[in-house]
């Protein structure tokens, strides 16, 4: 049993790196960690200090760790060119990851962004500019999938060298699709925050529901503790229920409420979500499954002992 995913379309990294690092949940090698600008600050405070904070010289801080994130940030509608000193610094930031001067000319312009810790200028790569463009406007959400190469002894919305080496302008189907690949590679942490940001930007819409109750009933019913797996598989019912009611044509939630059904022993209620999905003609009512159910329940003692109840 799986999600089922949405459509989505990203402008994908086109700048490969070197990293250097161990997995962490927050901070590591992976493209799309979805986290707070505050947190990367805070990893990174040291990045941002310098010994002189005179503005009369240049000096940079450059990591190894070249992390990758996924952050939400408000485009404020304004691009401009990358002046010569944050080039340079991008050059030897590139230079000490192996790479020099080819990845430095992809990069020369930068666009000004809103984070959760203050407004941000961050170089783009010149084959996403066009693109970025096109589909954002001033004050638009947008997901910037970035890495962070070092700071410089500047103001603070020009310290830190981030850069931009993908987008997503259609954030539903973005965290969408990123909480599946977060929770298909088991980082239930990432995912779950891309699942609850999508139920605080879209509270009206039941399907970010159903994917946080199937999470629940997934998770509890990989529980050998019984008093555990009760209370995932009650809070995974009670949030199938706002589902239903925010969205009751979203077919699919009616085949994940009845995996939960069947896990809980309530087959009739199972037969009665599956009967619900096929109304809606969902095609993801998976053949084993309903053999499975057919061995606790067949449909006819169901219609006798279940329908004829009604």
């Amino acid at each position: 049993m799986i999600f089922i995913r949405r459509n989505f379309l990203c402008m994908f990294l086109l700048l490969p790196v070197m990293v250097f690092c161990q997995y962490d949940t927050f901070h590591n090698s992976d493209n799309n960690t979805f986290v707070n600008i505050s947190e990367i600050l805070t990893e990174f405070k040291d990045l941002g200090t310098f010994k002189s904070e005179s503005n009369m010289t240049i000096d940079y801080n450059f990591t190894l760790h070249t992390y990758g994130y996924l952050l939400l940030v408000n485009y404020l509608g304004e691009v401009r060119d990358i002046e010569d000193w944050k080039k340079e610094a991008l050059f030897y930031a590139f230079k000490a990851i192996g790479y020099g001067e080819e990845a430095k000319k992809m990069f020369n312009h930068e666009v000004h962004v809103q984070a959760d810790h203050g407004d941000y200028w961050i170089p783009v790569q010149d084959q996403l500019l066009d693109y970025w463009k096109d589909e954002l406007r001033s004050n638009d959400l947008v997901l910037i999938y970035v890495r962070i190469h070092g700071a410089i002894n500047t103001k603070e919305n020009d310290k830190w060298l981030f850069v931009i080496n993908a987008f997503n302008s259609n954030i539903p189907d973005g965290l969408w699709n990123e909480a599946l690949t977060h929770f298909g590679k088991g980082n239930d942490v990432i995912g779950l925050r891309c699942v609850h940001k999508l139920i605080e930007l879209y509270p009206e819409d039941g399907r970010n529901y159903a994917m946080l109750a199937y999470y629940y009933a997934y998770t509890g019913n990989n529980s050998k503790d019984g008093d555990l797996m009760k209370i995932y598989f009650d809070k995974s019912d009670s949030l199938f229920i706002i589902s239903m009611n925010l969205s009751p044509d979203y077919s699919y939630q009616y085949v994940q409420r009845a995996w939960l059904c069947f896990n809980r022993g309530d087959y009739c209620d199972a037969w009665i979500m599956i009967e619900k999905a096929r109304k809606l003609k969902d095609k993801g009512i998976e053949t084993d499954f309903i053999k499975d159910l057919k061995r606790k329940l067949s449909y006819d003692d169901y219609i006798k002992q279940c329908k004829n109840n009604d």
